[in-house]
């Protein structure tokens, strides 16, 4: 299946190692209806277009959904007989 995939996004099998195996994989909290731009390169080593190129293409309140439920499920701490505020995105992005 990996191999179908990788020709349709462009990639030459044959620009593969030879030693290491293509797969797919679900990535953790993203939706299967989200476009996905994986760079597996650090950002200093991006060129200027190509940064600017994430930054115009981000989809804010998707990042914002992902950091919050990332905080929630690993850093949060629930304390007794507190209000749950919950908080929408695309209004904190608009103020």
């Amino acid at each position: 299946m990996p191999a179908p995939l990788l020709r349709i996004n462009g990639v030459a099998i044959e620009s593969l190692p030879s030693d290491k195996e293509a797969s797919v994989k679900k990535i953790t909290n993203v939706e299967d209806t989200w476009h996905m731009m994986i760079q597996n390169r650090a950002l200093i080593d991006l060129s200027d277009n190509e940064v600017t190129h994430i930054i115009e293409n981000l989809d804010l309140s998707k990042y914002l959904t992902l950091l919050h439920d990332g905080f929630e499920k690993n850093w949060r701490n629930v304390l007794p007989n507190t209000i749950d505020i919950k908080v929408n995105h695309d209004e904190v992005l608009n103020d």
